[in-house]
């Protein structure tokens, strides 16, 4: 799990990089306002950013985002200072213990077959055996996963690209321990090109984002075969498996503040953990944190 708490770190932290070319700089550095500074993942801030800024605006607070990634925040030689953040921790990562951690938001890699194949779930194990370079047992066909249809033979694995998001890593991360793809494997620009080549093909399998269009596809539930994992029960991907941490391939994510900054950026947290940015959230491929959670939460900032 350590392997995959790197893996992922590294990764945001690459797209950071090439997002903007450079490490994040202090407000005063940069010509920002004073006011909050809400930094964090660059992944999550495209899909926030318009609706935050115009809510923060209503409600007065001078609000600017350096949201550029996870890895400068939480890094253990010089983190970088913040007012509150967006961070993503894998599943079994920790945050540091001076931080008031949030839930805030998913993602999610997803399994998705053609509607007329019969097969309903599938364990992280078996996916290492259809996507892995090194994995033993190498699974080409149906039958060997107990699907027996005439009109499915060998299996074409697809998967979106890397430019398409977190989800190659999340994958490969959750299923295989970060090893390399087979060379049988297609991958493709991303989510929609996959989703539109599984349509077509009864016998394809793919690996993508979250699914908003169902037309012709099957989500599949998946098991954790891993040590640990709850091997004995396979679950959908949906808000309440992401959020119980039933669904293996998810990456979480957090609103951070250090308790002694808590006065001072309730009223933004209260704004994040408002229904018009879930619903900004559940738009834009993340799942967000169920209202029950974001309620409860609201009434814990409420004590701080």
């Amino acid at each position: 799990m350590m392997n995959f708490k790197l893996a992922v770190t590294a990764a945001l932290s690459v797209l950071s990089l090439c997002a903007y070319g450079e490490p994040a700089k202090k407000p005063s550095e940069s010509g920002q306002p004073a006011g909050i500074v809400l930094k964090g993942s660059d992944i999550v801030k495209p899909a926030i950013e318009d609706a935050l800024m115009e809510l923060a605006k209503r409600e007065r607070i001078s609000l600017s985002l350096d949201m550029r990634g996870t890895y400068p925040l939480l890094r253990e030689d010089s983190p970088e200072p913040f007012d509150a953040a967006v961070v993503a921790v894998p599943k079994g990562g920790k945050l540091p213990s001076d931080l008031v951690a949030i839930p805030f938001a998913y993602q999610v890699a997803m399994v998705v077959v053609n509607a007329a194949n019969p097969i309903e779930e599938i364990s992280t194990d078996t996916l290492r055996k259809i996507y892995s370079k090194v994995s033993s047992g190498r699974i080409e066909s149906w039958s060997q996963v107990g699907v027996r249809y005439a009109g499915l033979r060998n299996i074409l694995a697809l998967i979106t690209g890397y430019s398409d998001g977190i989800y190659v890593e999340l994958f490969k991360n959750s299923s295989f321990d970060g090893g390399e793809l087979g060379d049988w494997v297609t991958m493709m620009k991303d989510s929609s090109e996959v989703l539109s080549n599984v349509r077509v093909n009864n016998s394809a399998i793919g690996i993508v984002g979250r699914v908003y269009d169902k037309n012709m596809v099957k989500i599949l539930s998946v098991s954790d075969s891993s040590s640990g994992g709850n091997y004995r029960y396979s679950f959908l991907p949906n808000q309440a498996s992401v959020f119980n941490g039933d669904y293996p391939m998810t990456l979480s994510y957090y609103i951070v503040f250090k308790r002694e900054n808590a006065k001072k950026v309730k009223k933004l947290v209260s704004i994040l953990l408002g229904s018009q940015i879930a619903d900004r959230l559940d738009a834009k491929g993340f799942f967000s944190a169920p209202p029950e959670s974001r309620k409860k939460s609201l009434f814990e900032l409420d004590i701080l």
